[in-house]
């Protein structure tokens, strides 16, 4: 009989637990329901947004792509038109050295420095971008094909005469 009566007290307080829960499914006073208020239409501005670069986010027509190579040591400070990028790579190079590999596409600067020579890096690196100029200030000769296999636009100092 003893192990009888835990298994009517476990039916019990299950039976009461059941009860309870169900005791609050009753009716009971109506729920208010909220009435139609007036609701604002939407406008769509009239005018369009400025386009902007998918690069930066800055302000541009979305145009032309231009890749250049800077030189990143503290001898070649300063550096001219590396705040009009918009994006900018930190490639390391030997002996701990780095390169910037520098993408415009906002603003096209008109001076640059200091360039320096393309890697092949920026070969594996710029193809994304699609078939962009790319400048720097020279390469060994590996390089200079793998560049133009690549599909990059050259448009560095050996190619132009620039310096």
């Amino acid at each position: 009989m003893t192990n009888r009566n835990p298994r009517i007290a476990i039916v019990v307080v299950a039976g009461l637990a059941l009860a309870a829960g169900l005791g609050g499914c009753g009716k009971g006073e109506p729920v208010a329901t909220p009435s139609a208020s007036a609701t604002t239409p939407f406008t769509v501005p009239t005018s369009p947004a400025e386009p902007t670069s998918i690069l930066s986010g800055r302000p541009s027509a979305n145009g032309p792509v231009l890749a250049l190579k800077m030189d990143n040591t503290n001898r070649s400070l300063p550096h001219i038109g590396l705040v009009d990028a918009d994006v900018v790579y930190i490639q390391q190079v030997e002996g701990g050295l780095s390169r910037l590999a520098l993408i415009y596409s906002t603003k096209i600067p008109t001076k640059v420095a200091p360039i320096r020579s393309a890697r092949e890096t920026d070969t594996e690196l710029l193809p994304m971008y699609g078939p962009i100029a790319f400048g720097f200030s020279g390469s060994v000769d590996a390089v200079a094909r793998q560049v133009k296999r690549a599909g990059l636009i050259d448009v560095s100092a050996e190619t132009y005469g620039g310096g």
